[in-house]
């Protein structure tokens, strides 16, 4: 989701107007944070959350009153503050990004969060729905937004067998209440899997699955197949997932 600002900035020193943030973030990729500058300012500056400092750009569209400034930043590195400086190196102004609004970003969970294989989290949110968000660290990963009034994995008449999420070498989900073990093929047809796990909160119709594995390439890019199995077994289900193109 990306904000914007929209306050005024004639006469300002700096004001930020908006970035390109997601929620949940992703575990690659980049986010920009831009906005503008009066004439006093000569350098920007993004501070992360580890204290690590990113320089910025500015540039003064023809006939525009102010400059315009962006940082680039990765994505799963959250800023701080973002400084600005004028010619003699002094910090003239300091801002804080503004928090997504979004509200599963503040959603408190509904009862207890459950510990999940490769070291994820997943809990219960009123958002005001229902959502299911996974979190590593703290820090939300993906999530599953369901409805009490029809099965969470056949939404508006669309039956799915699993909603499958990934971040980094974590991949995660939740499928239906029959399946007892979900495999993960990939394109070169070696596979992983991971054992699910009752829905604690008596929601109905779903259980949890999460695993890990070792491949660094693109998952949707490659494309791949992904596989549900019975508590004796037997292949319930299998859903192939073309590369994208």
């Amino acid at each position: 989701m990306e904000s914007c600002g929209d306050r005024p900035v004639d006469g300002e020193q700096a004001t930020e107007q908006g970035d390109t943030r997601t929620f949940p973030p992703p575990a690659t990729g980049e986010v920009l944070h831009f906005g503008s500058a009066g004439a006093e300012v000569a350098r920007v500056t993004a501070v992360l959350k580890e204290g690590e400092r990113v320089t910025g750009t500015l540039a003064t569209p023809r006939g525009a009153p102010q400059a315009v400034w962006t940082v680039t930043v990765p994505a799963d590195e959250p800023v701080t503050a973002i400084e600005f400086a004028g010619r003699d190196g002094k910090t003239i102004k300091r801002i804080a990004p503004r928090p997504l609004t979004v509200p599963e970003a503040t959603a408190k969970p509904v009862g207890d969060t459950v510990r999940m294989p490769a070291k994820l989290e997943a809990g219960l949110y009123e958002t005001p729905g229902r959502t299911l968000i996974w979190k590593l660290g703290g820090q939300a990963v993906g999530l599953h937004h369901l409805d009490g009034a029809r099965t969470p994995l056949g939404m508006g008449g669309d039956r799915r067998n699993a909603e499958l999420r990934e971040h980094g070498k974590r991949w995660f989900g939740i499928t239906g209440e029959e399946t007892a073990r979900v495999a993960l093929v990939f394109a070169d047809g070696t596979s992983v899997s991971a054992a699910t796990r009752p829905d604690p909160w008596k929601l109905g119709g779903l259980r949890m699955f999460a695993g890990t594995q070792e491949r660094t390439g693109d998952l949707y890019a490659e494309g791949f197949t992904i596989v549900g199995y019975g508590e004796d077994g037997a292949e319930l289900w299998r859903e192939k997932h073309d590369p994208a193109r």
